[in-house]
């Protein structure tokens, strides 16, 4: 966590991965990963919609299964600016790399907005309320 409780990509380094959903399931381009380790804490994966942008997972590179039971020994985020020149509004490209012992998923997500509002990706720890 931050010096102001929230939660970061790191807080999973070294948590063992139990199970994860990807919502919502019936859509082309889910936009929620929920991640459970086995010392029973869940980590919500998703953007903090504002008003008036869209960010969503493209696409997932590795199979999740594989990291079933593996300790996660490294998280990286890595934002990119995937804004087209000849348009107006501003895109982001933000890739998520977890990699456990023996297997490694990457994550891509694209987000897009006027470029008032944040594209990026957050990452929480679910308590709580939150749980139900």
């Amino acid at each position: 966590m931050d010096e102001y409780g929230n939660t970061e990509f790191k807080d999973l380094v070294g948590e063992i991965l139990d199970h994860v959903d990807i919502f919502p399931k019936d859509k082309e381009n889910p936009s929620e990963i929920i991640l459970t380790t086995r010392s029973g804490k869940k980590f919500k994966i998703y953007h903090s919609q504002d008003c008036c942008e869209h960010v969503f997972l493209e696409s997932v590179q590795g199979e999740w299964k594989e990291l079933i039971g593996q300790t996660i020994n490294e998280v990286s985020n890595l934002e990119k600016d995937a804004s087209d020149e000849e348009q107006y509004n501003h895109a982001t490209r933000t890739i998520l790399k977890f990699k456990a012992d023996y297997d490694t998923v990457i994550t891509k997500w694209y987000g897009s907005s006027n470029g008032y509002y944040s594209e990026s990706v957050n990452i929480r720890e679910l308590k709580g309320e939150d749980l139900v």
